[in-house]
């Protein structure tokens, strides 16, 4: 919804551990800087509440050894499992659930004094839908 400051936003944000070509990702890289623009095509789609940026990569889980999730990252002709996605949010929204995606297995969210951003794992298989238009159509 607010790419222009989803690009200029800290990927830390995220609260995941960024792994890129082996190394940690510094937390304070733009989003703009690693990821890629997600372009919606349909025209019937409400853009506004669909995510402004992605990366993909291989997500890995907590597990009881280790209570950190991970994401590592892969370029695009790289074997890929999921695909984490980033969602600019206005400020004070009442809900955040109509910009959930469908099928997601992570997410964590951040608010700042202006906006809010939505940081969500989906695999990469998954037919990219809004939760609340799934949850409408079907």
């Amino acid at each position: 919804m607010f790419k222009q400051v989803t690009y200029n936003t800290y990927i830390g944000k995220c609260k995941l551990a960024l792994i890129k070509e082996g190394n940690l990702v510094d937390g304070t890289t733009k989003i703009g800087d690693i990821a890629y623009p997600v372009i919606i095509l349909d025209k019937n789609r409400d853009n506004l509440k669909w995510p402004d940026y992605y990366l993909i990569g291989l997500y890995i889980a907590p597990t009881n050894d280790d209570p950190l999730s991970f994401f590592q990252m892969v370029k695009p002709y790289e074997k890929c499992t999921h695909h984490l996605y980033i969602t600019g949010i206005p400020k004070g929204v009442k809900s955040i659930e109509s910009f959930r995606l469908n099928d997601c297995i992570w997410s964590s969210y951040y608010e700042d004094k202006l906006h809010g951003y939505l940081f969500q794992i989906v695999r990469s298989n998954t037919i990219l839908k809004l939760k609340q238009e799934y949850e409408t159509i079907s």
